[in-house]
Order: C-alpha cells, then sequence, then structure tokens
C-alpha cells in the first residue's frame, strides 16, 4: 500500500500534533514526569504516530507492530532494560 498524503494528515499528523502539545505543555509548565512513564523525552503520542505508518507499510500490517511493543515490553519487564531506562548515567 501507497502512503498518501490524506492518510499522513487522517492518522500520524493528528498523534505527532498532540505528542508535541505534550511535550511543550509539560517542559513548559515544568509538570512533574514520571521517568517509569516512557522516559524523560518520549510520549505514547511520538510510538502511536510511529506504529501507523509501519503497520501500512508490511502485509498484516497489525502483526508487526504488535510484535515490535510486545518484545519491547519483554525487554522492559525481564530482561533490566526497564531499569537501564530509568537509572543509567545521564550526561545532560
Amino acid at each position: 500500500k501507497r502512503l498518501t498524503l490524506l492518510f499522513w494528515i487522517k492518522h500520524v499528523l493528528p498523534l505527532l500534533v498532540l505528542g508535541f502539545i505534550r511535550l511543550a505543555t509539560t517542559k513548559g509548565l515544568e509538570y512533574q514526569e514520571h521517568v517509569s512513564e516512557y522516559g524523560v523525552h518520549w510520549n505514547f503520542f511520538f510510538t502511536l504516530a510511529g506504529m501507523a505508518p509501519l503497520a501500512q507499510l508490511v502485509p498484516l500490517g497489525w502483526f508487526i507492530p504488535l510484535v515490535c511493543m510486545a518484545v519491547y515490553q519483554i525487554l522492559l519487564s525481564y530482561r533490566g532494560l526497564q531499569d537501564y531506562v530509568e537509572n543509567a548515567p545521564r550526561t545532560c
């Protein structure tokens, strides 16, 4: 399937806009962010915006994003990735 401009406007752009609004408001208002939620500089709207085009590019469009999210959750929960994300040394 081709990713058309209409697809981007309808599915991806609103998620990106919401992601940047959330980023701007949480940083601008110095709102407390829990690092365990999505890390310091990420939010779920960006994740959803990235999954939408990926789902359109592959056959069985739901399968690859589902596998990506499942593997990521397994790495967070059982392979120590969450500890690394929350407690890794920061350089800035």
